[in-house]
């Protein structure tokens, strides 16, 4: 099984009953993908719950940082008057497993109480903004550990050890996205970037999903994992995960050999008090497990 995304070690971790929870972090995907693969539900939340003193937005969170009652959310009732919004324009347009699994989601919740309203949602992000971040943002990460002992201090530095570090198995793993950035020639303190950056608010914001939501007054948009993550990380919204491919889904492949596609896989689904009713109303994740399970603790290794 491929468990995709950056921060597939945590679902992987929590999926194998290492660990009862885990966090991650999320540009684009790198939650809900791998919660997705792994038959898990998994949050990319909008913010960071409390305040962060190395993250000036977290000033904004109201209340002073209070930490919300997320457990409220979880009801069993029916979501009768909660509208989902299924934005056509930007869905796939071929029949797919993820299609049909994404379309029985939306039934069930319908079948709940919930109504579906069909509209219309941009999502264009311009990759500019990501890759020059990038560029800046892992200097500054790198600046700050007090032990460097392959003086790695940029994106070009990161490029040039793993492409000449034989374990990375480069070219076989590439670095495509980190040539992309470095091809920019610029990162995010020049005015260029300002430009781009505005062009992404609003296609996210006054021309994309903000305003469907608002325009359209719905609580919740719901969209196949393969779209939900570009669409989101413009704005920064947050997503929630759950459903599994159908039985008779194909079985398909990475060219590494790893699944990506089979019965009974998890695909998507969004936001925690919907999500909640969902999961109650199918059980979907109690429908199969997982093939290999360790029967070795960490405290038969490491003596506690």
């Amino acid at each position: 099984m491929d468990p995709e995304g950056s921060s597939s070690g945590s679902g992987v971790s929590s999926v194998l009953g290492l660990a009862l929870a885990a966090l991650g972090t999320e540009t684009d995907g790198s939650i809900v993908c791998p919660s997705q693969r792994e038959n898990l539900a998994g949050v990319k939340p909008a913010a960071v719950a409390g305040y962060d003193p190395k993250d000036n937005y977290t000033k904004a969170i109201p209340d002073c940082g209070k930490i919300p009652d997320y457990l409220a959310a979880l009801e069993v009732n029916s979501p009768n008057g909660a509208r989902i919004g299924v934005p056509y324009n930007i869905l796939p347009t071929a029949n797919s497993t993820d299609l049909a699994s994404y379309y029985n989601a939306i039934e069930v919740m319908k079948a709940a109480g919930a109504a579906a309203n069909f509209l219309n949602a941009n999502a264009s992000p311009n990759p500019i903004v990501l890759q020059a971040d990038f560029i800046s943002n892992l200097a500054s990460y790198l600046a700050e550990l007090k032990y460097m002992p392959n003086n790695v201090k940029s994106l070009a530095d990161a490029r040039e050890f793993t492409q000449t570090l034989a374990s990375e198995e480069y070219p076989d793993r590439d670095t495509a996205i980190w040539n992309s950035a470095l091809a920019l020639g610029y990162n995010n303190s020049v005015p260029r970037f300002w430009e781009v950056l505005q062009q992404n608010y609003y296609n996210g914001g006054e021309a994309g999903l903000l305003d469907a939501i608002e325009r359209n007054n719905v609580d919740a948009i719901i969209l196949p994992t393969t779209r939900a993550p570009t669409l989101s990380a413009i704005m920064g919204t947050p997503i929630r995960r759950l459903r599994f491919y159908p039985d008779g889904a194909p079985v398909a492949m990475t060219t590494r050999g790893l699944v990506t596609t089979a019965p009974n896989v998890p695909s998507p689904r969004p936001l925690i008090k919907l999500a909640y009713v969902f999961e109650q109303e199918t059980m979907v994740r109690n429908k199969v497990q997982p093939y290999l399970v360790p029967t070795t603790e960490f405290g038969d290794i490491v003596g506690f």
